[in-house]
């Protein structure tokens, strides 16, 4: 046998007994909402295992739906996961240990508001009304992503999305008015903090994203006339796609760089400009 063939025949035996690179394994929760839909869209074509956590039968079957379709054949409608995204896995988690065997070995843990619980505009954007979460189902939400966070395991990373606004001193005014009225009352916004609070004292890994109000796609097209890609800045509005986007990077991050805090005003999560008083080092604490 020639030297050269001899050495490719080794060389494919060394990396045939090479260990498996583990696949990621994904945790969303909840994901009935216009962003968990679309961050279960955006895991599809990714290399990993995905577990999407659903209250009751119901949100099970809308989000089966939505994320991978169904086929419809002499009348018998059939659900399409099985072969479109394989590694999905929809859990009705009614206990705590439900909920921690859902959260085993996951390498990523996400945590939405439960329905979308954030700021946006509503459809007539010319009454200027806006649609805020209340102050009980921000509780609520909150509770649950405390126990998400409890049953992953300590080597997880969490993601969390919080508000835009949450990081604000409570005695102070989160925001410029025009932004604060869009990113909730002071109460939600102190059930967001305190959430944050808990999240970054978990001791797991965790990357907070602080989101500004939803809009749909036809609200940012008349808000926003420039069409560069990214919500005008001044009104700080986003998409629920570019958010569950935002929170893919996050969620699918290996190499340890999204760490702490950082704000969701793009398909990417951008580090917090600091206040022009604040120093350096401050800044690097909330790392």
């Amino acid at each position: 046998m020639r030297p050269a063939l001899l050495l490719i025949l080794l060389l494919a035996g060394v990396q045939s007994l090479a260990p498996a690179t583990k696949r990621p394994r994904v945790v969303v929760s909840p994901c009935g909402g216009s962003v968990g839909l679309c961050l279960l869209r955006s895991l599809k074509v990714k290399d990993c295992d995905v577990v999407a956590i659903c209250r009751d039968e119901a949100e099970e079957a809308r989000v089966r739906q939505n994320t991978c379709g169904c086929s419809m054949r002499q009348g018998e409608v059939t659900d399409m996961c099985g072969t479109a995204y394989p590694a999905l896995e929809t859990v009705i988690c009614a206990t705590p240990n439900e909920l921690r065997r859902a959260c085993e070995g996951a390498s990523a843990v996400v945590a939405l508001p439960a329905g979308d619980a954030h700021p946006r505009l509503a459809p007539s954007i010319n009454d200027g009304t806006i649609v805020r979460p209340t102050v009980a189902a921000t509780k609520k939400s909150a509770d649950d992503a405390r126990r998400l966070v409890a049953a992953a395991d300590e080597g997880a990373h969490v993601v969390l999305l919080s508000a835009l606004g949450a990081g604000a001193e409570p005695d102070r005014p989160p925001l410029a008015s025009f932004l604060a009225a869009r990113t909730g009352c002071l109460e939600t916004l102190a059930e967001k903090r305190a959430l944050e609070t808990d999240v970054s004292s978990s001791g797991r890994r965790f990357t907070i994203l602080r989101a500004p109000p939803l809009a749909s796609g036809p609200e940012l097209e008349a808000i926003d006339k420039d069409g560069d890609g990214d919500p005008n800045p001044a009104l700080s509005l986003i998409t629920p796609s570019a958010l569950a986007h935002a929170a893919l990077h996050a969620a699918l991050d290996t190499s340890g760089t999204y760490r702490g805090t950082y704000e969701a005003k793009s398909t990417r999560p951008r580090r917090p400009k600091a206040p022009a008083a604040a120093s350096s080092s401050s800044s690097a604490g909330k790392s």
